[in-house]
């Protein structure tokens, strides 16, 4: 039987569910991960191409990952299965496309953030979304979903997920217009590492079944 995608109730409606509030907790003090283009001067933006950016437009965003693998996957884990896919063996990223990328790590999250936490079924079954709606391949779907849960009273500050890759915890954070100290000013990020020849990456590819080479 096919299962259709469930699509969200308009936000007049949806605003009246009482969804659960998930505070970062442990998840405050680790560092997070994020894979990031060098020549955005900010870390967040309303990117089309993501999962979870509000449909609108009107949120900005920033994506985390609790490791390095994780993002890795993220941005390179779909071109990686479709090489493997096609019988290729190995993965080549010029080096001046690898240049464009670096690591950044969080020095912690704010405590005060109020997240939606989709990791959890209590969460899930609340908000009336299912695993397959939220990891449709057409994307407006799931990002009409987080435009609700973005405009909800509850005023979240971003959702918890899971890497449909890797199954670890990935963050996604907004920025709000109205806020009088939006996330941007409140996140901090540590040094930058180059993505060019990092281990994260060899080993993804390795557990994927392919060669990773970044070309000179």
């Amino acid at each position: 039987m096919t299962r259709d995608l469930r699509q969200p109730p308009d936000q007049t409606r949806f605003d009246e569910i009482a969804l659960p509030i998930r505070s970062p907790g442990m998840w405050a003090t680790l560092g997070w991960h994020r894979l990031c283009r060098v020549e955005f001067p900010s870390q967040f933006f309303a990117s089309k191409g993501s999962r979870l950016t509000p449909i609108s437009g009107d949120f900005p965003c920033v994506y985390l990952a609790v490791d390095q693998e994780t993002t890795v996957a993220e941005v390179w884990g779909d071109r990686f299965a479709a090489q493997r896919a096609n019988g290729d063996e190995l993965y080549v990223i010029p080096r001046q496309q690898a240049l464009r990328w670096n690591y950044l790590q969080t020095t912690g999250l704010p405590e005060a953030l109020r997240l939606c936490d989709l990791t959890q079924p209590e969460t899930r079954l609340a908000l009336g979304i299912d695993a397959g709606t939220l990891y449709a391949t057409d994307l407006q779907l799931p990002q009409l979903w987080a435009e609700r849960i973005a405009r909800h009273p509850s005023r979240f500050d971003g959702i918890v997920y899971r890497s449909r890759h890797t199954d670890l915890a990935c963050l996604v954070l907004w920025n709000r217009a109205d806020d009088t100290m939006p996330l941007e000013k409140r996140l901090t990020f540590g040094s930058a590492q180059p993505f060019f020849d990092a281990e994260p990456a060899y080993i993804l590819a390795g557990k994927i079944g392919i060669r990773l080479s970044f070309a000179w």
